[in-house]
């Protein structure tokens, strides 16, 4: 290694031959040095070896020495086929740039941007897409993964083409156990927050199936209403209107001496229509001639082992649609 000022003067043939030998040196052996050379031009090359052997180059000014982003070992040689020093980049607008930090290589996106768009786990090798700073699987993502075609292949081999959610796929279950006990009075239909659930459904186009098992006295009715912020309320399961009959969903009427429980269940598929919360409720009301009705209990409800108290329940079960 040697560094030359690259100026060849006169004298005898073997000084100016040993001058210019000095000088290719130079050149063969890009200035290398611990400092930098004395007598300097532009773009002129230098390998420092004050420490980790560095690349530099001067700039077209003349006046400072520019570090190329190139890691060079102790014998000269590139480490692996382009190592980085520093961050490089792809183009000149700077559009695209390979940094490094103590934590994670990253890829960055349009620096006018200051938007991260990969992140390369340096202990791990997990990829982080989008912004995920800390990729905690081998591929991380903070929104929804497209496949335009071919599907997601699982470790057992196998592919799956469509959506998991497929006509018929229970989506979420919605349950509410009722042991509050409700006297009914009057004629005419009511409902009772207790006696009520509401679900989300997650589309539009999805069902909702209501599974009632409701316990009432004798002389009870009932059906299933549906509100929501949309349609308002309506009766979705009863007769059909029939004159002068009542339409009902379901209900019991016989003679009582006071201590009678009727167990009585339902089940409606409805379809709402919407996204948004929907309540639905047992509308409640009594048969005609009745003057008292119960829920979860029955009409007289002594405090003796005779008599019972029990439980209702309404479950709401989202099915694709």
């Amino acid at each position: 290694m040697s560094q030359h000022d690259f100026n060849v003067g006169n004298s005898d043939g073997a000084s100016v031959r040993g001058d210019i030998n000095n000088a290719l040196e130079a050149l063969a052996s890009g200035s290398a040095g611990s400092s930098a050379p004395v007598d300097t031009r532009p773009y002129q090359f230098w390998v420092d070896t004050s420490g980790a052997p560095k690349l530099k180059i001067r700039n077209a000014a003349d006046t400072g020495w520019i570090t190329l982003p190139l890691s060079l070992s102790v014998s000269g040689e590139t480490l692996g086929d382009l190592a980085v020093r520093g961050e490089l980049s792809l183009n000149e607008a700077n559009l695209y740039r390979f940094a490094n930090n103590s934590a994670d290589y990253w890829l960055l996106f349009d620096a006018t941007r200051s938007q991260v768009r990969m992140f390369i786990s340096h202990d791990t090798g997990n990829i982080g897409l989008a912004g995920c700073a800390n990729p905690t699987s081998p591929l991380t993502v903070p929104g929804t993964i497209e496949a335009t075609a071919g599907g997601f292949k699982f470790p057992d081999g196998s592919v799956q083409e469509a959506a998991a959610n497929s006509v018929g796929k229970v989506l979420q279950v919605v349950h509410k156990t009722i042991d509050s006990v409700f006297v009914v009075s009057g004629g005419s239909w009511a409902t009772t927050t207790g006696l009520s659930a509401a679900i989300t459904p997650s589309s539009s186009t999805s069902k909702i199936l209501v599974l009632v098992d409701l316990k009432h006295s004798p002389d009870l009715v009932w059906k299933i209403g549906r509100q929501d912020s949309v349609n308002g309320y309506e009766d979705i399961y009863q007769g059909a209107p029939g004159g002068n009959r009542v339409q009902i969903g379901g209900g019991y009427e016989t003679s009582d001496d006071g201590g009678v429980i009727i167990s009585d269940s339902g089940n409606h598929l409805d379809s709402p229509g919407v996204d948004v919360l929907v309540g639905y409720y047992i509308a409640t009301n009594l048969a005609q001639g009745a003057s008292l009705g119960a829920i979860n209990r029955s009409l007289t409800d002594s405090d003796t082992a005779a008599f019972a108290r029990t439980a209702s329940s309404i479950t709401l079960m989202e099915i694709a649609g």
